[in-house]
């Protein structure tokens, strides 16, 4: 009788130790280890970051409706050249733009034109446009610095052409358009960042023409 309940006590600590053995995953790496039933093993940190529910992000694209806005220009195409006049080494108009696929509910449209790679704090801002109708998808080339824009819209600041450092890399100009549910009515001495502000919970829908200048 005293043989058999030793052979037992030896059985269940062969037992225990393969669970344990199991349970530490043989790594040596010291983080903890979950075997799975494929073979793999996921670690504690990989373990925390697969809980997060999948349902999250897929609710989160479902509510945003699908971007349809694209803008245009005929004087240059996206990541293309932007054309000499357009710059402060030629007559520094503005050039035409156009825009498709606008949203039912669109109220009016806002203008931001911007150079994030300009040698100063937040890049310089070129042109700021609010408050364009709705039924105006489009603004013609050369709009004058003061007076009233053709169709309609509020210039908060007049165009100015590209002017990039001499013999630098090329600029990124982006000519950002934004479909709004309101009007920004935003004033005289409005910058990029109060402009977006007042756009925030308005933006029905935005996109991005890019045009690029060296010189």
């Amino acid at each position: 009788m005293k043989h058999r309940r030793h052979l037992l006590a030896i059985g269940t600590a062969g037992v225990a130790a393969t669970f344990l053995l199991a349970g530490c995953g043989g790594g040596g790496d010291g983080a903890d280890a979950i075997p799975t039933t494929s073979g793999a093993t996921i670690t504690a940190e990989t373990a925390t970051a697969t809980a997060v529910p999948a349902t999250a992000t897929a609710t989160a694209e479902s509510t945003r409706a699908p971007s349809t806005l694209a803008l245009t220009s005929d004087a240059f195409t996206n990541d293309g050249a932007i054309p000499v006049k357009h710059s402060c080494n030629g007559d520094g108009t503005s050039p035409a733009l156009s825009w498709t696929g606008v949203p039912a509910a669109t109220k009016s449209f806002a203008l931001i034109v911007h150079d994030p790679d300009a040698p100063v704090e937040g890049g310089f801002t070129h042109w700021i446009v609010t408050d364009i109708p709705a039924a105006a998808w489009s603004l013609p080339a050369a709009v004058p610095a003061a007076g009233v824009i053709p169709g309609g819209g509020v210039q908060l600041v007049a165009y100015r052409g590209m002017c990039p450092p001499a013999g630098a890399a090329a600029h990124h100009y982006h000519f950002r358009l934004y479909a709004l549910d309101s009007v920004v009515g935003a004033g005289a001495g409005s910058t990029k960042a109060s402009v977006e502000a007042a756009m925030q919970g308005h933006i029905l829908d935005e996109t991005d023409l890019v045009g690029t200048f060296g010189r």
